[in-house]
């Protein structure tokens, strides 16, 4: 005789599954130190550590100021199920390359009637400018990817 699942149960499985996964990325920063989570600039006292979050709220100021920029958005995916998954604090992406070294990707929403072009270089140039002005670090990319005109 063979067990034939059913969709319920099949469904369920799925919905827990994505629920661990939804939970593990809620708590991997607390569950397993990443020393490439965060700038650790040395001092004679001990070291300052600036989390990726604070980078990217200081990038996501910088974006909002120059004028054109709508909104902050999250980046368009290709699979919808990902973006169940997938759980991001911020929608702009802060990497940190070798020898801690930046790399923003800024997603933005830009107001209809200006130029895309003008505005994403516009936005590069601050957030780079901030960026430096309040960490001491220059950043060594900053992507701006436009994800739609309103």
């Amino acid at each position: 005789m063979k067990i034939v699942p059913t969709l319920g149960l099949i469904f369920n499985v799925i919905i827990f599954v994505l629920l661990v996964i939804f939970i593990i990325n809620i708590l991997n920063p607390y569950l397993i130190p990443n020393i490439q989570n965060r700038l650790q600039p040395k001092l004679d006292l001990g070291l300052v550590k600036i989390d990726r979050n604070a980078i990217a709220s200081i990038a996501a100021i910088a974006a909002m100021e120059i004028e054109g920029v709508k909104q902050i958005s999250q980046p368009r995916k290709i699979f919808i199920i990902f973006e169940l998954v997938e759980f991001k604090r911020t929608a702009i992406d802060v990497e940190l390359k070798k020898d801690d070294e930046l790399v923003l990707d800024i997603p933005l929403i830009i107001k209809y009637g200006f130029s895309a072009y003008d505005v994403a270089e516009q936005v590069r140039e601050n957030v780079k400018k901030t960026v430096e002005k309040m960490l001491n670090k220059t950043p060594r990319e900053v992507n701006i990817i436009i994800c739609g005109i309103e």
